[in-house]
C-alpha cells in the first residue's frame, strides 16, 4: 500500500518521482506487485492500458445542492477531478479560507496550464484582519475542561471497564462542547 508517493516537493518533482515508482511496480520484468497506490496526481491516471495490469478506482462521490457528500464506497475508473478542498471544509475549515483557496486554485489553473513552476504573481491580494483557521461555529473552550480531566486521571491503575468509562466521559465533554459552538 503506497499513499502519496512523491509529496512533499514540488509538484513536477513529486509527480516525476510518483510516475517513476508506479512505472516500476507494474513493470513485468522488475516489481510486478499487486499495490494500492494512492495519488492525487491526475496525470498518473492517463497510464491506465499504457502500464501493465493498472486500473484505476476513485471513492464515489455525489454533489447534492452544491455540496460534495463521500459515498464510501469504491468505483472503477479515474476521478474526475479533486475534491482536496471540499475535504479541507468538511474538516472545519473556516468558510472564508475555502471561498478563498477555490479562488486561488481557479487562478492558478488559468495561468499555469503547461508551467514548469507555478506563476503566482496577481494572486496575492491582502487579507483583512485575521482569519480562524478553522470555523468559527466550533467551540473549543472545552478543550481546558478535557486537558484538567486527563491531567487529574490515573491511567495505570483503572481496569479496562474504568478506562472505557472515562473515556465515554471524555466523549460526552467534547460532544457537549462542540454542541455549544
Amino acid at each position: 500500500i503506497l499513499d502519496e508517493i512523491g509529496r512533499g516537493t514540488s509538484t513536477y518533482d513529486g509527480l516525476a518521482i510518483a510516475w517513476a515508482v508506479l512505472e516500476h511496480i507494474c513493470h513485468p520484468d522488475f516489481l510486478s506487485a499487486r499495490s494500492l497506490f494512492a495519488t492525487h496526481y491526475y496525470e498518473l491516471t492517463d497510464l491506465e492500458g499504457k502500464l501493465h495490469g493498472l486500473k484505476n478506482y476513485h471513492v464515489a462521490v455525489e454533489e447534492k445542492g452544491g455540496e460534495v457528500v463521500f459515498l464510501h464506497h469504491i468505483e472503477a475508473g479515474a476521478s474526475d477531478r479533486s475534491y482536496g478542498i471540499e475535504v479541507a471544509r468538511l474538516a472545519g475549515c473556516d468558510q472564508t479560507l475555502v471561498t478563498r483557496a477555490y479562488e486561488i486554485l481557479n487562478l492558478l489553473e488559468k495561468q499555469n496550464a503547461g508551467r514548469r513552476r507555478l506563476k503566482t504573481s496577481g494572486i496575492h491580494e491582502k487579507v483583512q484582519g485575521q482569519t480562524d483557521l478553522f470555523s468559527s461555529s466550533m467551540n473549543f473552550s472545552y478543550q481546558a475542561e478535557v486537558i484538567q480531566h486527563l491531567k487529574k486521571a490515573e491511567l495505570n491503575s483503572m481496569t479496562p471497564l474504568d478506562a472505557l468509562k472515562f473515556l465515554h466521559e471524555l466523549q460526552q465533554m467534547a460532544k457537549k462542547g462542540q454542541s455549544h459552538g
